[in-house]
């Protein structure tokens, strides 16, 4: 049977799992009937263990004990075996002190982990001063009416704001690190391709694109077919929404020896299009993520534009493996990239739909002395004074 042994410095106690589970099931029945007497008692039979344990449900109820109790030593002497973010938000409530929450929020709560119900209880106890922490995270608030102290509901408003990507440079470098890991790249042929890029982003005559088109996508995007005049009527179909498009296409669509029906086709169009054509051997999907993240890098945080990837792709696969670990940033990048992927419609024939007007980022914003909330599923923000 398994066992939890805690230890002081005078005597062993030994708990089977089982005992453990069932302590833990007594103490929150007697916190759900507000026995406290009992449940004082019970922490002074088991003192021992309760001193030593790391046990988060354990603790968590030991906190909450105290701080029903206003038994601040008793918070004190759980404080340092605390991990959940219910346990901090608890605390925050309790101890209401801007300046000690905000210690707590920023020290103690990874910004990645929280979910639409710790912005609603942020909402309802107060907290909403630590917005101010979270501006640009894709937080969202799954109250869709109004509440007490929940502020007004605005669909839109001048102050809001295009969001881009902060630390590009970090998704930069992994992807570059593992073309060149690739054994397959070992004549390096990512490197014209990365200065191709560079010059796109630094040509003076013409204005930097800001739609990048998977060209492979597109190409097979009716019937699984090759059609070139898809990827036309898409190029033509992005200038028509005064966007700059730059298209992303594998070597394989170009090569006329290869596949000569459709081919010299494309490269007639590619003619009249900035463009970046991937090395054979090599994912395109990576190189269309550097050109987004590159042309990221020239971008301020909010300046009202937008790059967009216009594919049907969900890249969902580099979401996960390009994210940053840091604390508060681990799914920035994932968030960041599916808010940026525009998908198209294609009825054959050429006939194509897709939008791309500039739009507000449905994150948290802080346009002081105000935090906009999006409300989850709609295109409606809270509005809340700071």
């Amino acid at each position: 049977m398994t066992t939890t042994t805690t230890t002081t410095t005078t005597t062993t106690t030994t708990i089977t799992t089982k005992e453990l589970g069932r302590l833990q099931r007594t103490m929150n029945e007697l916190l759900q009937s507000g026995k406290m007497d009992e449940f004082r008692l019970l922490l002074d039979q088991n003192s021992e263990l309760i001193q030593m344990t790391r046990e988060k449900g354990i603790i968590t109820m030991v906190l909450r004990f105290a701080i029903l109790n206003n038994d601040d030593s008793r918070i004190a002497s759980v404080f340092d075996r605390l991990s959940m973010k219910r346990d901090y938000f608890a605390l925050m409530v309790y101890n209401p002190e801007p300046e000690y929450c905000a210690h707590l929020f920023t020290r103690y709560i990874d910004a990645a982990l929280l979910d639409s119900k710790d912005i609603r209880f942020m909402i309802e106890n107060r907290l909403t001063y630590l917005f101010r922490y979270l501006d640009g995270k894709f937080l969202h608030d799954s109250q869709s009416v109004d509440r007490d102290r929940g502020g007004e509901l605005v669909e839109s408003e001048s102050s809001l704001s295009r969001y881009t990507l902060q630390g590009c440079e970090y998704y930069i470098q992994k992807i570059i690190s593992q073309i060149e890991k690739d054994p397959k790249n070992k004549s390096q042929q990512h490197v014209p391709v990365l200065k191709k890029i560079g010059e796109k982003l630094g040509e003076a005559a013409a204005p930097n694109y800001n739609a990048i088109i998977d060209g492979g996508n597109v190409l097979h995007s009716y019937n699984g077919s090759p059609n070139p005049d898809d990827l036309n009527a898409m190029i033509q179909l992005v200038r028509r929404n005064e966007c700059n498009p730059l298209v992303v296409i594998h070597k394989s669509h170009t090569d006329e020896r290869r596949n000569p029906s459709y081919a010299p086709r494309i490269n007639v169009i590619l003619r009249d299009v900035p463009h970046i054509i991937t090395p054979i051997g090599q994912n395109d999907d990576l190189f269309i993520l550097l050109a987004y993240l590159m042309r990221i890098q020239k971008e301020e945080r909010k300046n009202g534009s937008r790059i967009s990837i216009i594919t049907r792709d969900t890249y969902t696969d580099h979401m996960d493996k390009f994210k940053h670990v840091e604390k508060n940033v681990s799914d920035d990048f994932g968030k960041y990239l599916a808010n940026d992927l525009v998908t198209f419609v294609n009825d054959g024939g050429g006939n194509m739909r897709v939008y791309l007007q500039p739009v507000i980022s449905p994150c948290v914003q802080i346009v002081e002395p105000y935090a906009y909330i999006h409300i989850e599923k709609t295109q409606t923000f809270r509005k809340i004074q700071l």
